[in-house]
Formats: C-alpha cells, sequence, structure tokens
C-alpha cells in the first residue's frame, strides 16, 4: 500500500500491523490517492481510491478490496 499525492510522488510501502490495521506515517495534509497493490504481479497495477488526509491523525473508513 502506498500514497501518491497529485505531483505523482508515493510514500514508502507499508505492510500491516500486528492489529491488521495500516499505518502511514508524516503524510501532509492535503488529497492524496490511496495504492493498494493486491497481487504481486507487476504487470497489475493497484486498486486506487482517493482519500483526504487531515493533521495530526486522519482514519480512513475501511476500504474492501476486491
Amino acid at each position: 500500500m502506498t500514497v501518491r499525492n497529485q505531483s505523482g510522488g508515493r510514500s514508502v510501502p507499508v505492510r500491516t500491523g500486528q492489529d491488521g490495521l495500516y499505518y502511514l506515517y508524516n503524510v501532509s495534509a492535503g488529497s492524496y490517492t490511496l495504492e493498494v497493490w493486491a497481487s504481486s504481479d507487476a504487470k497489475v497495477p493497484p486498486k486506487s481510491y482517493p482519500i483526504t488526509v487531515v493533521e495530526p491523525l486522519t482514519d480512513i473508513p475501511p476500504i474492501a478490496v476486491q
């Protein structure tokens, strides 16, 4: 999972915590695209979801990846 900003920059990929949730740190407030890489095949593009980050902490509603 990564977040991509409007200019195309991506965050460092993250993995799930022991609680099954994902945590992204040091993401400034703004609009982003949440990218979920559901396949290990590099030819398969990620699933994309628009999100808005509000500082200092933002909880994103659950997203079911199909």
